[in-house]
């Protein structure tokens, strides 16, 4: 880290005799005159290569002296050139990526290369045709031990990430010290971190990997390149949960530059696709990054490679309604993929009017009268959630997330307050 860096400084010379020695003194006005005629050569041998400009600098004047300076700004390659004269006449040259020029020319290609990125992205809704998310299909059996050392993934991103050296008790990091980079909490026991799948394994199914094999989702899971995962505090990885950069960026709004390169090049690696809300949620988080922000450089990863499987097919059984007065009945309820569905299983058409649908501790709830009656065997998909999309048979409740993925409970007013629960 650049706090925990220290450059030596060279300290004055000391002449041999005690006594500083006055060489002849040059004319100001002679110095002037020859330092701007070589800033005007500069700019010739760079004319046919025209940059954004950069400042040139000449200060002339002893210790006991008054100083003069004078400034001339002229297109260069790409170096930065000041002189300094004292009793002597000194010129240092360094490139743009050097400290001395600052840390913006080291952030402004990572964030072009970002944006470039971002740009090539595809921008599309989750298609709503999609498999539920079952997480277990990309960490069923744990974190991957890929190279046989017993030292699983979490803890291998734990030892690798460690600012101090990880202390280990046996194949398992027990301490280090890391901060979360989300809320710039510092971690020492390793029992208290958590390894963040900065895009989350939710959103990236919903973007596309639902249709991967199951060896191509663990491969995702156990990522191990700089910026998939993350180690951050148990309070930080609850609260970002499965959300988009639209719906959630770290608290430390320092952070939001490097989260949104890493999300992108994430997204980019795998061929992920992103909602037009969060492609905008990261053009403005990019927009924030400055000289200031903490910049990861960049790591030439190789492009993953991933199997695309054609879904099986799921097969919606064909209702068979009862004779006599029609019957709204609750078929299911999926909380990641944000969807119940009700159906008609009686003999007659039902008004859906003075039936009411709410979550688990009734945070959530909606009229079903808005949508009209159901036909015998009919059946009606409500759904909810940001990427929320009607179509044939499916209508949208609310744009936002009303059914908890740690469980939840659907439950069906009847207008005669007959009450119908289904867990989720």
């Amino acid at each position: 880290m650049a706090d925990e860096l220290h450059r030596g400084v060279p300290g004055p010379r000391t002449p041999r005799s005690g006594a500083a020695v006055r060489p002849p003194r040059r004319s100001r006005t002679a110095l002037l005159t020859a330092l701007l005629a070589a800033s005007a050569c500069g700019a010739a041998d760079t004319a046919t290569t025209p940059t954004e400009p950069t400042t040139t600098t000449a200060t002339t004047g002893a210790a006991t002296t008054p100083t003069t300076t004078a400034t001339t700004t002229t297109p260069t390659a790409s170096t930065t050139t000041t002189s300094t004269t004292s009793t002597t006449t000194t010129s240092t040259t360094t490139t743009a990526g050097a400290a001395t020029t600052g840390r913006s020319a080291e952030v402004s290609p990572l964030v072009e290369v970002a944006r470039g990125r971002l740009d090539s992205l595809v921008v599309a809704d989750p298609d709503r045709t999609r498999s539920p998310y079952e997480r277990d299909d990309y960490d069923g059996e744990g974190w991957a031990d890929d190279d046989g050392d017993c030292v699983n993934t979490r803890h291998e991103v734990l030892a690798a990430t460690s600012l101090d050296a990880p202390i280990f008790d046996g194949c398992r990091v027990r301490s280090g010290r890391w901060i979360d980079p989300y809320s710039s909490e510092t971690i020492t026991d390793a029992a208290l971190a958590t390894i963040d799948h900065l895009v989350p394994l939710a959103e990236a199914h919903r973007a596309g990997a639902w249709r991967w094999d199951t060896a191509s989702k663990v491969s995702f899971a156990n990522d191990q390149t700089p910026g998939v995962l993350v180690v951050a505090s148990g309070d930080s990885n609850q609260a970002k949960a499965d959300l988009t950069p639209d719906r959630w960026l770290p608290p430390d709004p320092v952070a939001h530059c490097q989260y949104a390169i890493d999300w992108i090049s994430t997204k980019s690696r795998y061929a992920l696709t992103v909602t037009a809300t969060e492609a905008a949620a990261l053009d403005r988080a990019l927009g924030t990054c400055a000289t200031t922000s903490v910049v990861r450089p960049p790591v030439d990863a190789p492009t993953p490679s991933v199997v695309i499987t054609t879904p099986t097919t799921t097969t919606t059984l064909p209702i068979a309604p009862t004779a006599g007065p029609g019957v709204i009945a609750l078929l299911s309820c999926d909380e990641r993929a944000e969807e119940v569905a009700i159906a008609n299983t009686g003999g007659e058409t039902v008004s859906l009017s003075g039936y009411v649908l709410h979550d688990e501790g009734r945070n959530h709830e909606v009229s079903l009268g808005q949508f009209g009656s159901l036909d015998p065997a009919q059946r009606l998909v409500i759904v909810t959630g940001p990427d929320a999309v009607a179509g044939d048979g499916r209508v949208v409740w609310k744009l936002q997330n009303v059914w908890n993925n740690d469980g939840d409970v659907a439950h069906l007013i009847a207008p005669d307050a007959t009450l119908t629960t289904l867990a989720c």
